[in-house]
């Protein structure tokens, strides 16, 4: 399994990197919604608000494999509420934490 890590932030982006890694799940990194969707492989994406349209787009899910996951602030959980009504797998809150993510993690079943 692989996986993508896409957010403005790089900072953002490795620490998500460092603690999938940590749980066995390496990945690659994507700075923009556009990259993340066209990206080949990623059995799991996340994809932070800050590089998602406001309003998720009909269409959004084709051609995108795999098990998708929004990240983002608290702040801002009517756009995270609106990606999960479109059809995003889950949602992982700011600041990241490796119990945070484990919990994601077992919530989609992924075995």
């Amino acid at each position: 399994m692989r996986s993508l890590v896409a957010d403005k932030a790089r900072f953002q982006r490795r620490i998500l990197l460092l603690l999938l890694e940590g749980l066995g799940i390496p990945g690659d990194e994507a700075e923009s919604f556009e990259e993340a969707c066209g990206a080949a492989g990623g059995d799991l994406r996340f994809l932070d608000l800050s590089i998602l349209p406001p309003a998720p787009p009909d269409s959004w899910r084709e051609g995108v494999s795999g098990r998708t996951v929004v990240t983002g602030e608290a702040a801002r959980d009517e756009e995270l509420a609106a990606w999960i009504r479109s059809g995003a797998d889950g949602f992982l809150l700011k600041p990241f934490t490796r119990d945070a993510l484990a919990r994601v993690l077992e919530d989609l079943d992924l075995s």
